[in-house]
């Protein structure tokens, strides 16, 4: 990842190329690995992906149907 950022869209951008990352944080801030504890960089992350997961339920999974 780059060292400094103009936007927050641009960090947003690096981190969802990231493969496994959602899926690590939301593994990792439900206590299903006892050995790692998230920071709190992290645990924003997560609270993030949290949203997105919300909208796709809210918004396109409905649109499937």
């Amino acid at each position: 990842m780059k060292g400094q950022y103009n936007y927050g869209f641009e960090l947003v951008q690096d981190i969802v190329k990231l493969k496994w990352i959602p899926e690590i944080l939301a593994a990792i801030s439900s206590d299903n690995r006892t050995t790692y504890t998230l920071l709190p960089f992290g645990e924003d992350l997560n609270h993030i992906f949290e949203h997105f997961i919300e909208l796709e339920e809210k918004y396109l999974r409905h649109s499937f149907i």
